[in-house]
């Protein structure tokens, strides 16, 4: 595992909680604009499932949503004591291209008693019926509105433009919501009117709204799920024929083809068939993108289908980074600080060894044997020749003592950007190397979050999963697996672990030897499944062809020591790995590795 950190270090380690809160926030607002998901998720609205997201079909999943966010809206709605309250939500929730504003009835232009007529169908509606006049001033409390849309009509792909009433201060049932209504006694006298929940209405508006800007920041998400939905239809004939049906159509058969070989779904050796019934499918494909109003022009139910479950796993997956990241920030802020009263010995070999060719700063613990440490320096050199380590003058090395923190490694990102393993297991360095890269690699996005890596930890989800599944049911890992405990399968299955195990792997199967490595990956979370290791191996020598593995010159001798944070260690060069199989559930949490994010 590994932790983030938001900020400056000390100011971490302050036990405020406002001050944590307010660092909470601030991640979560990051994240959420990075991936084009409302900052409004952050406090206002969570979306809670009672089942995981695979287990729902998609009108399941859908209703499920919506009920929650309702919930949600109608209590922050019912707090409310004037028009400019909802006028106020309603500018905020129109963000996409569905868009909703309100205006008190009492701005309605009253037309032969229209204004009277509405106030009474929406008092009965509301169960609010009285022997007062039907006139404004009797029902203002109730907030009676009239309500102007703009909303996306998914199955006819396109947009409707209405007109509606509702009261601000009242629910609608279902079978009242979004239909035409008139009082009988006025039947031939008045036209229906269309009636609207307003919190249903606001949250309609709001959900389109977050999947529509959703989909624009991550139109190559999409794009790999059509072609990942597109495999999946003639998986059947691929693997019988290693023949691959698409569009005839030039420029979505292009689109869907180069992801059906980027994300490495099918082989190279496919044939390509062109088939004129999917040119529906690819035009799915093609988005019209409005840039002035950044919108989505032909927004569809095909892609609101898809990317509705992708918006509310990475909204999921973010609010659950972050919560880990704020609960972790202060159980292992001290690993980075640098220890006090250091010997003279252990400082001089700080500030001239090996490490510094790839790190600005190099702290040990008085603790470690130094004899030991310089046989790791020798590993680390030859290591170097046979991988890619990218250079990080600005993250310190450290190996410490850590073992109250249950760890065998740590890695923490910026600000604080530290590589620490424990003295004893030296082996957990290659895993928090993974964390290292999966961070410093491409500037402003993560490694195990580009869609190029989801098909690697959506393969590496099945393995796993199916090796959990066979354990008995009682077995201590399976119980911590399925259990609310710190490593659980929500942590084992964090993109950033699943990319750092599989690094691992990646290393392992390629014959590396070195005491930066484990003997042996034998524990479930470790598969050794083969199409699992095959797209690992791809990707991987994808990612690092870009980079030159090579020897750098010995650091110069008494290099000036730099004060970062710090602390030193003791460590053999090679210790045996604790198997979580092997191990109590207790041994399982003491020794498993972590990282800062």
């Amino acid at each position: 595992m590994y932790i983030i950190l938001f900020s400056g270090g000390m100011a971490i380690m302050a036990n405020q909680k406002e001050r944590i809160e307010t660092l909470r926030k601030e991640k979560l607002k990051e994240s959420f604009q990075q991936s084009g998901i409302s900052a409004k998720f952050i406090d206002d609205f969570t979306i809670r499932l009672s089942k995981d997201i695979t287990e729902y079909n998609f009108d399941d999943l859908k209703l499920k949503i919506t009920d929650s966010i309702k919930k949600q809206m109608s209590k922050r709605i019912e707090t409310f004591k004037d028009y400019e309250q909802l006028e106020s939500l309603a500018k905020e929730i129109s963000f996409g291209s569905n868009k909703i504003s309100i205006k008190s009835l009492e701005l309605v232009k009253d037309d032969s008693g229209l204004q009277e007529y509405l106030i009474e169908l929406l008092a009965t509606f509301g169960k609010e019926r009285s022997k007062k006049e039907y006139i404004f001033e009797n029902y203002k409390h109730l907030l009676p509105l009239q309500i102007e849309l703009k909303q996306i009509i998914l199955n006819a792909g396109q947009y409707e433009e209405l007109t509606a009433y509702s009261l601000g201060t009242k629910k609608f049932t279902k079978r009242n919501h979004d239909a035409k209504w008139y009082l009988t006694k006025h039947k031939n006298t008045r036209k229906p009117e269309r009636i609207l929940d307003i919190a249903t209405a606001f949250t309609d508006i709001f959900l389109m709204n977050s999947v529509e800007q959703f989909t624009l920041k991550n139109k190559e998400l999409y794009i790999y799920k059509k072609a990942e939905q597109l495999y999946l239809m003639h998986e059947e004939k691929y693997l019988k024929d290693n023949e691959m049906l698409v569009p005839q159509e030039p420029l979505s058969r292009s689109i869907l083809i180069n992801a059906l070989k980027k994300y490495d779904i099918v082989s190279n050796e496919v044939t390509f068939v062109n088939n004129e019934t999917l040119d529906q499918f690819g035009k799915e494909c093609l988005f019209e993108i409005d840039e002035e109003t950044n919108s989505i022009t032909n927004f569809s139910i095909a892609v609101f289908n898809i990317m509705l479950k992708e918006f509310v796993k990475q909204t999921n997956y973010i609010k659950e980074k972050v919560e880990r990241a704020v609960k972790e920030t202060s159980e292992y802020a001290l690993s980075f600080q640098t220890k006090k009263h250091i010997n003279k010995k252990t400082k001089e070999i700080m500030g001239n060894n090996k490490f510094l060719q790839k790190y600005g700063y190099v702290e040990l613990d008085n603790d470690v044997e130094l004899e030991k440490f310089h046989v790791l320096e020798k590993e680390f050199v030859e290591l170097k020749k046979k991988i890619y380590i990218p250079d990080c003058k600005d993250h310190s090395f450290r190996i410490k003592k850590l073992g109250k923190h249950r760890a065998a490694g740590l890695y923490y990102s910026a600000p604080v950007r530290a590589t620490i393993f424990d003295l004893d297991y030296p082996d957990a360095y290659c895993h928090e190397l993974g964390h290292q890269i999966d961070h410093v690699l491409s500037k402003g996005i993560m490694q195990s979050e580009t869609v190029r890596f989801m098909r690697v930890a959506e393969k590496y989800k099945e393995a796993v999963g199916e090796t959990i599944n066979a354990l008995p049911e009682d077995h201590f890992f399976k119980l911590s697996w399925k259990g609310k405990s710190k490593f659980n399968s929500s942590y084992y299955f964090l993109p950033t672990e699943i990319f750092a195990r599989s690094f691992e792997l990646y290393l392992f199967h390629k014959g590396i030897e070195t005491s930066f490595l484990k003997k042996e990956y034998d524990t479930p979370v470790y598969p050794s499944n083969k199409e699992y290791l095959r797209l690992v191996e791809r990707y991987f020598d994808d990612l690092f062809s870009l980079y030159k593995i090579e020897d750098i010159k010995d650091v110069e001798e008494n290099k000036e020591i730099k004060e970062i944070n710090s602390p030193i260690p003791k460590m053999p060069v090679a210790q045996p790995t604790i198997s979580i199989l092997d191990s109590t559930i207790e041994e399982a949490k003491k020794y498993e590795q972590l990282s800062l994010f």
